[in-house]
């Protein structure tokens, strides 16, 4: 059994997610001089199989990460961007 949340970051540094569930996660994202915050709930199957893939690491370019590297990273995110909502 899989304990959540899981925490995953893009190898390019700018998108980060935290995993509540095997259909649910957040994504901070770094774009320019903005950020965006986005809570998915998956519905459809791509949705489902993209967190599936998160979890596992099975797609190249995800990153285990740490709780703390996580909650700094969206610290450091709100302080030093502005929100933009998609």
């Amino acid at each position: 059994m899989i304990e959540f949340p899981i925490y995953r970051k893009l190898s390019d540094n700018k998108t980060y997610y935290k995993i509540d569930s095997e259909k649910s996660f957040i994504e901070v994202k770094i774009m320019g001089k903005y950020y965006f915050s986005n809570s998915i709930e998956a519905s459809q199957f791509p949705e489902i199989i993209l967190i599936k893939d998160m979890i596992n690491l099975e797609m190249g370019g995800f990153i285990s990460i740490s709780k703390k590297e996580f909650e700094d990273f969206f610290e450091n995110v709100k302080s030093e961007f502005e929100l933009r909502k998609w």
